[in-house]
């Protein structure tokens, strides 16, 4: 059955080779990341409409930084916490307990078990403890003026449902995007690498001085993002 399977154990090593490299190297990591998930959160507030469809893609950097190391992943989750506190306080309620949650959720999960469903499970019990916070402790209309802020076991019982399927489909978007990354380059930092520059002739366009660096393929180009953050090797 699907929900059985395990994941690969290809995280691990990731993780356990991520914690090899410099604490001043995994700090970059982390706020990049918590800088891409403040964006993504506050674009609810700054774009209405559209923004709404954009600011749950804040999990997405939580998520992505769990898989590299979870406590990276706790440190862009309290930081941007503290970036929209001072940039969009009205997403404070929001992402603390839902899309923030939810990534650190799924990212533990990911972590901590093999089993899809395990995963699942934690993800969901995760984003569902958030919304109920939200509800029932905090009373802010999470879900809108037609959900009663009375305790009701159908509401938390359709909240779960909700969150299961909503975990499930964050867990494949993370393990999709890990398969498809992993092997794009020869290191690490490879789940970041799009952001890199691949061809030295780009690089030479550019940096000039960089001609004589001298690199085997695949490589990742001096002074690109991984670059500064991984160090790879020059032969």
């Amino acid at each position: 059955m699907y929900l059985i399977k395990s994941v690969s154990d290809d995280i691990r090593t990731l993780q356990m080779t991520f914690r090899k490299y410099p604490r001043s190297k995994r700090l970059v990591v982390g706020a990049f990341l918590a800088c891409m998930a403040t964006i993504l959160q506050a674009a609810g507030g700054y774009l209405p409409g559209i923004g709404y469809m954009i600011s749950p893609l804040a999990t997405f950097p939580i998520l992505i930084g769990a898989l590299f190391s979870l406590k990276m992943a706790t440190m862009s989750y309290v930081l941007t916490i503290l970036l929209l506190l001072f940039l969009a306080p009205s997403e404070l309620f929001v992402f603390p307990f839902t899309t923030g949650l939810l990534g650190l959720g799924v990212g533990i999960g990911i972590s901590l078990f093999q089993k899809r469903v395990t995963i699942i499970l934690v993800g969901a019990a995760s984003l569902t403890i958030g919304i109920l916070c939200l509800l029932y402790f905090l009373h802010f209309p999470i879900l809108g003026p037609v959900v009663s802020h009375s305790f009701s076991l159908l509401t938390v019982g359709s909240i779960f449902i909700f969150s299961f399927l909503y975990s499930l489909i964050w867990m494949e978007l993370a393990l999709y995007f890990f398969k498809k990354n992993k092997s794009k380059c020869n290191l690490v930092g490879g789940v970041i690498a799009n952001v890199s520059l691949y061809h030295d002739g780009v690089i030479s366009k550019i940096l000039p001085r960089f001609k004589s660096v001298t690199l085997e393929e695949p490589y990742i180009p001096r002074y690109s993002f991984v670059w500064l953050i991984f160090e790879p090797k020059l032969t």
